[in-house]
C-alpha cells in the first residue's frame, strides 16, 4: 500500500516537472499571433459582408474572443494531428500500436484513471498553450510510450491464445 502511494506521489511529481519543462520552452504568444497574411485575409473577409450586416462581419473576424477562440481549435488539431509524432515512415509502422493501447487504456478506464487524467490533461494544456515549442509536444510522450506498450503486450497475448 505504501508502495503504491509513492508510486504515485513520484508519477505526479515528475508529471508535474514535465509540464513545467513544456510550458517554459513553448512560445505561447507566437500560437495566439496572426501573420500580415492572416490579417490581410481578415480584412478582406470582413470587407465582402454587405453594409447592414457589417457589425455582424465585425464580430465574426475581428472581436478578440472569437480570434482566441479559432486559435484554440486550431491549436486542438495541432495537437492530434497524427502526422506530427510520426514524422519518418518507419514509425508509421508503430501507429496501430499506438491506438491499440489507447483503446485498451480507455476500455479499462477505473485501472488507468489517473493515466487518462494525465493524458487529456497535457491534451487540454497543449490546446491552450500552443504547439510552438522548443522540443516537440514532450508532455505527450510518456503517454504514447504507454500506449505503444500496453498495445504491444495485448497483440502477443492475442497471439499466444
Amino acid at each position: 500500500m505504501m508502495r503504491k502511494n509513492l508510486l504515485k506521489i513520484t508519477s505526479v511529481c515528475l508529471y508535474l516537472l514535465l509540464i513545467v519543462f513544456q510550458v517554459s520552452t513553448t512560445n505561447i504568444p507566437e500560437a495566439y499571433k496572426f501573420s500580415a497574411h492572416e490579417i490581410d485575409l481578415q480584412i478582406k473577409r470582413m470587407n465582402m459582408y454587405p453594409p447592414h450586416l457589417a457589425r455582424f462581419g465585425y464580430i465574426l473576424e475581428a472581436k478578440k474572443e472569437v480570434q482566441i477562440g479559432e486559435r484554440v481549435i486550431k491549436n486542438f488539431f495541432e495537437v492530434v494531428d497524427i502526422r506530427n509524432y510520426f514524422p519518418r515512415p518507419l514509425p508509421y509502422v508503430l501507429a496501430p500500436l499506438l491506438f491499440i493501447g489507447l483503446y485498451f487504456a480507455i476500455k479499462t478506464h477505473k485501472k488507468n484513471k489517473l493515466f487518462l487524467t494525465g493524458f487529456l490533461t497535457s491534451l487540454v494544456l497543449l490546446t491552450l498553450i500552443g504547439t510552438h515549442a522548443k522540443y516537440g509536444l514532450v508532455l505527450l510522450y510518456p503517454f504514447f510510450v504507454f500506449f505503444f506498450c500496453l498495445g504491444l503486450s495485448k497483440i502477443v497475448r492475442l497471439i499466444k491464445l
